[in-house]
């Protein structure tokens, strides 16, 4: 039988309770939950951010994100791991993609 996976995107605004749903469905699913920013938090740790969620450093991930967009690097990232850590992997059911970008 062929085993069945689900890929949701999932959208909205800061504080709107998006990872507290992805972690709710950790409860009862083995899923994956990624998102296209992290490529920015990546490199923004390398200049000292800790994870903290303030106006600044929001704009600062945003802008980091908007030049990484130019060349493709959150969607090559967002791939990868659907590809690497989602289909190649049996205990996974579902994968949340965080995905802002209206295009």
């Amino acid at each position: 039988m062929k085993e069945k996976k689900l890929v949701i995107i999932i959208n909205g605004k800061g504080g709107a309770g998006k990872d507290t749903f992805c972690n709710f469905a950790r409860t009862k699913f083995h899923i994956l939950n990624i998102s296209s920013i992290t490529p920015a938090i990546e490199i923004a740790k390398l200049y000292s951010y800790s994870g903290e969620k303030t106006p600044l450093w929001r704009k600062k991930l945003s802008l980091t994100k908007q030049v990484l967009s130019k060349y493709n690097v959150p969607n090559q990232y967002l791939y990868n791991q659907f590809n690497d850590n989602f289909i190649r992997k049996t205990d996974m059911d579902i994968m949340f993609a965080h995905i802002r970008e209206p295009e």
